[in-house]
């Protein structure tokens, strides 16, 4: 199960082509390219979905793009925030060209594209998706999180990057990740040696050290050691002082020359 919205030159406008598809997304972040294919995969934040192009990509070519030559896809049975990050490029998208749409959804738009159409549209095929994916009943009800904390994490992970560059490579921004314990979904970021690092408000710290000598042998392990251990054990480590990024994420730095070893 997927949501479909199609793209189409608006009356007026040129008529959207071949190469207006490849040049936009030739260089845009996130975009594997092919020939009649933009597929988007963000490796920070988990989301994907394409825009494949379904119109002529030679003068002889005999298609039926009646629907619009632009085909915008994604899956249902996701998190909201791969709408929310979807959302984004749409519109830029649509604005680039002036494209008009087809929303094929049960009450779905008109001709005219809105962000919020848009999300009420695919939330509604969502949670049908999500209905359907529980209902197959051998792989259980499906692991969730409160709403405000998958989209701060979301919201983190989308400006790493942007992050990263601000702090220089002294300082690491660690990406979000997920587990299962006990039936619950966990969120964690990795710790490696005791570096320079900013973090968010997790459930979890996974504490590796690598090439940090042990207090007892003073030797550096053959292997990576591991620890797993809540938020508020690491919490001491951190600078008081809670800072945000340009997202309203609230982080805290580690403090000077610590070394935190499992």
């Amino acid at each position: 199960m997927s949501y479909d919205l199609y793209f189409r030159s608006a009356p007026g406008k040129p008529e959207f082509s071949h190469t207006d598809f490849l040049g936009y997304f030739k260089n845009k972040a996130h975009y594997k390219l092919s020939k009649t294919q933009a597929w988007y995969n963000n490796e920070n934040t988990g989301v994907y979905f394409s825009f494949d192009y379904e119109g002529k990509t030679s003068p002889d070519d005999e298609v039926d793009d009646e629907l619009g030559p632009v085909i915008f896809n994604m899956n249902y049975a996701r998190p909201h925030v791969f709408a929310n990050e979807a959302a984004i490029e749409i519109k830029e998208f649509i604005e680039t060209f002036g494209l008009g749409i087809l929303d094929t959804q049960i009450d779905g738009m008109n001709e005219t594209y809105s962000t919020p159409g848009f999300m009420q549209g695919w939330n509604q095929g969502n949670m049908m998706g999500i209905a359907a994916f529980a209902g197959k009943g051998s792989q259980g009800a499906p692991l969730t999180l409160p709403h405000a904390d998958l989209e701060r994490y979301w919201r983190w992970n989308r400006l790493r990057d942007s992050l990263q560059k601000k702090v220089g490579d002294g300082v690491f921004v660690p990406r979000v990740s997920f587990c299962q314990d006990q039936g619950q979904v966990k969120s964690f970021v990795v710790w490696t040696d005791g570096i320079p690092i900013l973090i968010p408000k997790v459930d979890a710290v996974v504490l590796v050290r690598k090439n940090i000598p042990s207090f007892i042998s003073r030797s550096v392990p053959s292997e990576p050691v591991i620890s797993l251990v809540s938020y508020k054990q690491v919490e001491p480590f951190l600078d008081a002082k809670e800072l945000a990024t340009a997202l309203d994420v609230p982080y805290k730095c580690s403090k000077p020359l610590v070394s935190c070893q499992p």
